[in-house]
């Protein structure tokens, strides 16, 4: 029992308005399946900001080291000359989007080949127009900013020049990823 003033009335919080509230699954597999729903899942967008170094990064510089076979998270980072931690978010992250599989008895990652990893090749490989493009933006057009600017200019130019080719992608995960990339 809650102690009160003299002559306060006893107040006792109700939620029930959280009874009606509805939450959205707002998974990558919803998104797929969906779109995205700004109401619904537009945080989709955001994992796609997040992503988007890490999978540039992977393309660059594990892609190619993996092709050789499975090598442990130790060995990526002493070959590519990258530290362990960060690499390991990206492994991860590559992991969960189906680019590799990881074998937790020899702790080894090996390549996924096939259409998704050759999609984010053709996007994000070192050479790739589309990764050159969003490199820009996260080098001198990073959000906030405001409307108009050269920032926005810059991210309105990347989604004019490659949008369409990416919304025509197979991965359609991918597609999502790189929309959210693109502050727009």
């Amino acid at each position: 029992q809650a102690s009160r003033a003299p002559g306060c009335m006893a107040v006792r919080p109700t939620f029930s308005h959280l009874s009606t509230m509805v939450v959205e699954s707002a998974t990558l597999e919803d998104a797929l399946k969906d779109g995205i729903d700004l109401s619904t899942n537009a945080f989709m967008l955001i994992h796609g900001w997040t992503a988007g170094p890490l999978l540039m990064e992977f393309a660059s510089n594990c892609v190619g080291l993996l092709k050789q076979g499975g090598k442990t998270a130790k060995q990526i980072a002493e070959e590519a000359d990258m530290k362990v931690g960060p690499l390991g978010i990206a492994l991860r992250t590559c992991s969960i989007l189906g680019y590799l599989k990881f074998d937790q008895s020899t702790a080894e990652y090996t390549l996924q080949t096939g259409s998704e990893l050759d999609e984010l090749m053709a996007f994000l490989g070192p050479e790739a127009p589309t990764a050159q493009a969003l490199r820009k933006i996260y080098a001198d057009a990073a959000p906030p900013f405001r409307l108009p600017s050269t920032e926005a200019s810059i991210c309105l130019q990347v989604w004019a020049d490659h949008r369409a080719k990416w919304q025509m992608s197979k991965s359609k995960a991918l597609s999502i990823l790189l929309d959210g990339i693109v502050p727009s």
